[in-house]
């Protein structure tokens, strides 16, 4: 693992957090800055794939069974101290994650993220659906079943 020491001798050099490290889009997402020059940190809550990569810089573990407000502000803390300039949502649990932090927030603009509206249809299959059909975009037909509601006899 490598320490500030590193980081000091390259100052400039842009610095990135890639959250849920365990996951194979975190895994690429650090190889890839990697490559590119970024200085690229690994978080997850257990021993994330990506620790692996040659171009994780540092490895950083979750608190243990940290809820999401508590995430946040782990987050938070990380970021005051280490200034990433990039944050990513690896996974779509990262992602619901940041959409608790306001529109405004530091996080939520270092990780270049949509608006709340936008991200909530697109984490929403039925809602993306409707946008789909709304935008005249070809869908197959489809139909909502309700938690406890049971499919007709055409459909199974």
């Amino acid at each position: 693992m490598r320490h500030a020491a590193d980081r000091a001798a390259t100052p400039n050099r842009p610095r990135a957090l890639v959250l849920d490290a365990h996951s194979a889009a975190g895994l690429e997402t650090v190889q890839d800055l990697g490559r590119h020059g970024i200085a690229v940190d690994a978080a997850d809550a257990g021993t994330g794939l990506a620790f692996h990569s040659r171009y994780a810089h540092r490895q950083w573990t979750y608190p243990a069974g940290a809820g999401s407000v508590d995430l946040i502000g782990w987050l938070r803390t990380l970021d005051a101290r280490e200034t990433y300039g990039l944050i990513v949502p690896s996974t779509e649990q990262a992602l619901r994650i940041l959409q608790r932090v306001g529109d405004d927030a530091p996080l939520r603009r270092k990780a270049v993220l949509s608006g709340r509206a936008s991200i909530d249809t697109a984490l929403d299959k039925w809602r993306t659906w409707e946008l789909a059909v709304r935008l005249g975009v070809p869908v197959p037909p489809a139909r909502l079943l309700r938690s406890g509601h049971q499919p007709d006899a055409a459909l199974r």
